[in-house]
């Protein structure tokens, strides 16, 4: 089939199609319809999306009755000769463009349980299916319909929509990736602002590119004092003066805070060398940090090694790492007051520390 074929008039029409059609990617599948209706008088319409395993999906229609759709959703999509399921040989894939007289004889498909219970029913005889690619993959569909009161579809349809299939494909299937991207993006944004887990993406200068509102809840209590605006660029001066951690290979590290809460640094490189998917040039890092407010006990037997305590001191200090003042510590473990603060006594003279922010400190530095 050629676009030779064809009148004048309808190179005309095709070229006023492609003008009204540039619209935004959300109006692009409505106005496609209203557009067909308007200029060709295909005026009894469905457009659905396909996903990967070939199932249809998202609906929309043109001067058709919504029982129609809901009814060939329950049941007669099983039936219709030009849903992709029920194709043989993946037909679409040598004609964008089929009647239903180059699946199947008129005859034979009048006499089919999908046009007798159904399509019938519904005053439709005729129908032209316009298939979308992208590539090789399938990724939504036009169906044109027409009463037995109406021409049938011929060729002039068939070059006609041959020549807006490729356009269609195209702008649909950047919708398609807008779409995804967005629903990604809302998806992404719902849970890191909700979340009590710390997400942030810099560069090798350490401008951020995200930062959720956890990140700086937590950078806060660890930097009380500092300025908002300054508590990444500080807590990664602190992390590089460390040569034993490596911006670039990235790291895990556990840390507390002045309130002895405890967190878990993970920090990740993103680049297309390591990941080749990767959408951007540059090198990126993720840094989330996790909060665990109880000190993870694997570190404690390390700790005791260099730091000997009893059995009693022990507990004492995983109380103190969870934020837990002298009385809690005391109701916790069933003992007085003064037998809490003598067991902390213990534990800074054993540390080296004169309080709990110092052994606050040296922890994280052991750790």
């Amino acid at each position: 089939m050629s676009i030779n074929e064809l009148s004048s008039g309808d190179k005309s029409k095709i070229l006023n199609f492609l003008e009204k059609t540039r619209v935004d990617p959300s109006q692009f599948r409505t106005t496609v319809m209203k557009t067909l209706a308007d200029i060709f008088g295909y005026d009894k319409l469905t457009f659905w999306l396909i996903d990967q395993n070939k199932n249809i999906y998202a609906p929309l229609t043109l001067n058709l009755d919504q029982n129609i759709i809901a009814a060939y959703q329950d049941v007669f999509f099983k039936y219709d000769f030009f849903h992709p399921l029920n194709m043989k040989g993946d037909s679409f894939l040598k004609r964008k463009v089929l009647l239903i007289e180059d699946i199947i004889s008129r005859e034979h498909f009048e006499k089919s349980h999908y046009f007798d219970r159904f399509l019938k029913n519904h005053n439709i005889h005729y129908e032209l299916g316009t298939f979308l690619m992208d590539g090789k993959k399938l990724i939504g569909g036009i169906a044109m319909l027409r009463s037995i009161h109406e021409p049938p579809f011929d060729r002039r349809d068939k070059i006609i929509m041959e020549f807006l299939a490729d356009y269609i494909s195209r702008e649909l299937s950047i919708y398609n990736q807008i779409s995804h991207l967005e629903f990604q993006k809302k998806v992404f944004e719902y849970f890191s602002t909700s979340s009590p887990i710390g997400f942030t993406v810099i560069d090798e200068q350490l401008n951020i590119h995200y930062q959720n509102n956890a990140t700086t809840t937590i950078l806060s209590k660890l930097y009380p004092n500092l300025n908002p605006v300054k508590l990444i660029p500080h807590f990664f001066s602190e992390f590089m003066s460390n040569p034993f951690l490596s911006l670039k290979q990235g790291f895990t590290k556990t840390i507390f805070t002045h309130d002895f809460e405890q967190f878990t640094v993970h920090l990740q490189t993103l680049s297309r060398h390591d990941h080749p998917d990767f959408p951007v040039d540059d090198t990126l890092w993720t840094v989330v940090i996790v909060p665990d407010k109880t000190l993870n006990r694997w570190h404690l037997p390390k700790m005791t090694l260099e730091y000997p305590l009893t059995k009693r001191e022990g507990e004492v200090l995983e109380l103190v790492l969870k934020g837990c003042r002298n009385d809690e510590i005391a109701i916790e473990l069933s003992v007085s007051l003064h037998t809490v603060k003598k067991h902390i006594q213990n534990i800074f003279q054993k540390f080296d520390v004169k309080n709990r922010t110092s052994l606050c400190y040296k922890i994280n530095q052991y750790l």
